[in-house]
């Protein structure tokens, strides 16, 4: 039996609670005064309401996704995680261009760490090898 890699499970259970928090948010309704500014980004790129609650809905489900699935060898979690980021920050750089420096570059840095450690050779031997 391989063992995982401990870079996959802090991932797998890092990308489980960050999922996890998201459900929670989403049953919560932020004060919109504290988010005024994010507000007013999204004002002037116009996204319908029940978008913005889909895409934060599916983004949650898709965190979920990809960490349960990394902590159960599922090689398409691999994948989604990828695909989801990167899609994920450049729609965050079209909508929130004010807050590029401030939320996207760090974000965007971690992003580039965990798909570093998602496909180093010791994660793609743990990937395949049961396929």
């Amino acid at each position: 039996m391989a063992y995982r890699p401990t870079s996959i499970t802090v991932i797998g259970w890092f990308e489980t609670v960050i999922g996890l928090l998201g459900a929670l948010t989403l049953t919560i309704r932020p004060g919109e005064e504290s988010m005024t500014g994010m507000l007013q980004s999204m004002l002037r790129f116009h996204p319908p309401t029940a978008a913005v609650y889909v895409g934060n809905l599916l983004g949650v489900c898709v965190t979920l996704a990809c960490g349960i699935g990394l902590l159960k060898r599922q090689n398409w979690a691999r994948y989604l995680y990828l695909g989801w980021s990167l899609l994920s920050d450049v729609y965050f750089v079209i909508v929130f261009q004010t807050y590029v420096l401030f939320f996207f570059i760090p974000s965007f840095l971690l992003t580039l760490v965990i798909i570093f450690f998602l496909f180093t050779p010791t994660a793609r031997k743990y990937f395949t090898a049961h396929e």
